[in-house]
Order: structure tokens, then sequence, then C-alpha cells
């Protein structure tokens, strides 16, 4: 279903939690939407999904009841999406279960023919768990652009972003796929920069500042940093980081016929199909 799809589908991924990847999917969603782009943001964190949270958004129907429809043939996209709206700026948000139970019961396949379904959309946007799960993979398996998170601020941290950063690179990954984006860049750590891309082997794709006391208040008020009209560094450097994706700046959408298989038999080590 991957190779019929229109839509641009990024999604952001960690090995590492409390980082702020829901923060920057929500932000690169809503910053696409201000791009007058069509948006359809996905919570697949099915068990702790913050994005309706951090929204303030009260869904009735959740990707559970998305799958029942699916399953029945009678999947209609607007019945199962809730609308986020700030000035002239609409998304929409595709809420994960609202129990630990249905959480469970969410199927990688459902993750497809949501794409498929959904492909009307000029952007899908995913916020995924820091597992590698058969879920996941199917997710990243679809992606046109992977947004790989980190901050490199301790020694388990760096571990896990090296676990995780080979993992995937060992499937030969074409570049314009994979990004390694660095939050909280500008933080005060003992660890530097430059001794974490050299253990990488590779150069972060993009850095976002700390910012801390905005992060908190955006999520406090339901508002999108990039929605904000108090714009801060790290609202700028989330627009700069959108710019890049959408070939704004220095052309990076060209990932798409790069994004088949890849994830094939490491998928058979999860139970996949």
């Amino acid at each position: 279903m991957a190779e019929m799809r229109s839509s641009i589908v990024l999604t952001v991924f960690s090995t590492a939690s409390g980082i702020g990847k829901t923060l920057v999917a929500i932000n690169i969603a809503a910053e696409l939407a201000r791009l007058n782009h069509s948006v359809c943001l996905l919570d697949l964190d099915l068990q702790f999904g913050d994005v309706c949270n951090y929204l303030k958004l009260t869904p009735t129907r959740t990707i559970s009841d998305a799958q029942s429809a699916l399953d029945n043939n009678q999947f209609r996209a607007e019945e199962f999406l809730t609308p986020y709206s700030h000035g002239r700026t609409t998304f929409y948000v595709m809420a994960p279960p609202k129990t630990l139970l249905e959480s469970y019961n969410i199927q990688s396949a459902t993750v497809e023919r949501l794409v498929a379904e959904l492909n009307h959309f000029d952007f899908i946007v995913f916020d995924t768990p820091k597992i590698f799960s058969d879920l996941n993979l199917t997710v990243l398996d679809v992606s046109t652009i992977i947004t790989f998170l980190c901050v490199a601020d301790f020694v388990p941290a760096i571990k896990n972003l090296k676990t995780g950063y080979d993992t995937l690179h060992k499937f030969n990954y074409e570049d314009n796929k994979f990004r390694l984006v660095q939050n909280r860049s500008d933080s005060q750590k003992l660890i530097l920069t430059k001794d974490v891309e050299q253990v990488l082997g590779k150069q972060f794709y993009h850095n976002l500042p700390n910012d801390y006391a905005s992060a908190r208040r955006s999520i406090e008020r339901g508002c999108p940093l990039v929605l904000d009209d108090n714009s801060t560094a790290l609202t700028e450097s989330l627009r700069e980081l959108v710019a890049r994706y959408t070939n704004r700046n220095t052309g990076a959408v060209e990932a798409e016929a790069q994004s088949k298989g890849i994830f094939s038999w490491l998928k058979g080590l999860f139970g996949g199909r």
C-alpha cells in the first residue's frame, strides 16, 4: 500500500523518553498546516499518547474505532479525526485508544490501511513510542522521512541513541530518509555535540535549542509553539526544520521511493507479516 500513497509521511521516532518527541511532532504538523498544507497527525503511542492532552482535545473516536470500521468496510476518515484549530490554521488528529486493552489489539496492518485511506492529506505525521515493535517498524517502513529525535545529555541516553541508530543504519538507509535531530542542543551538559557525532559517525541534521519555559507554556495553553504570537528561538528552529523537510530551503522530500521493504526481515523477529 505504501507505493500507492500520495501523502508525504513524516515520522518522529526516538529511543528515549521525555525528550520532547510529542511536542516536536505536534509542531511539525502545526507548521505544515500553517503553511496551508492539509495535515493529519496520528498518535501511535497507543498506551501513553499525549497529543490530545497537549492540544486540549477531547476526541470521541480513536484509532481503535477506526480499525473496527476498516475491518467492516465502513471507514470514513472524517468520522475518526478530531480537528485542532488556532486562528486560521487547522489540522486533524487521530487519537490513541482510550484503554490499555484496546491498545493491545491495534494491528500493524492498520497503519498501512490508514495511510492508504488518508492519502488525500498532503502530509501524514506519526508520533511513535520508543520501542522497536512490529507496528513501529511498519510505520518506519511507510515513512517518507524519519526524524530520529535525541537529547545527548548523559551516557545512557547516548547508548540508547547509538543502539537505535545502528539498528536502523544497518539496513542501508538513504541519507534523505533518516534524519538525526538533536533537541535541547544548547543546554548545559558535560558531553559535547561533536563527541556524540563522532560516536555516531554522522552529524546531526538539525539542532533544536533548549527552551523549557516556552515548551511548558505551550502545553499548558494547548497551543503549538509555531502558532503562538510570541516567537522564540525554538519556534524559529522548528519552522526551519519543517522548511528543510518541505524543500523550501535545502531540498529534502526526495525519499518517497526509498521507503520500501527495508524492515521486512526484521519484522519477522517481532512476529510481523
